[in-house]
């Protein structure tokens, strides 16, 4: 949808900002993990819940299903208000 928006030049670098964005927050959470107790049980307690890794990929499979479904929308909505 973003190539709809805001057109090709803009939208290539818009897409990458959220991966920029979320590798930043990553690193600076193991930073954070490494110094702080309080995080470093936040994570422990994190990997119990999680478990064996099935709930994970189940989410992951959701999380990516429901964004492709909301890319899709936006993109037919940008592509129906398009002048040709």
């Amino acid at each position: 949808p973003l190539y709809f928006k805001l057109g090709y030049a803009r939208a290539k670098f818009m897409s990458v900002v959220p991966f920029a964005a979320f590798m930043a927050g990553y690193c600076a959470f193991l930073s954070l993990a490494r110094d702080s107790d309080v995080i470093s049980g936040m994570s422990a307690s994190l990997a119990r819940l999680l478990g064996d890794g099935s709930l994970t990929a189940v989410m992951a499979a959701a999380a990516l299903a429901l964004a492709v479904f909301v890319s899709c929308r936006l993109s037919l909505a940008a592509y129906r208000k398009r002048e040709f």
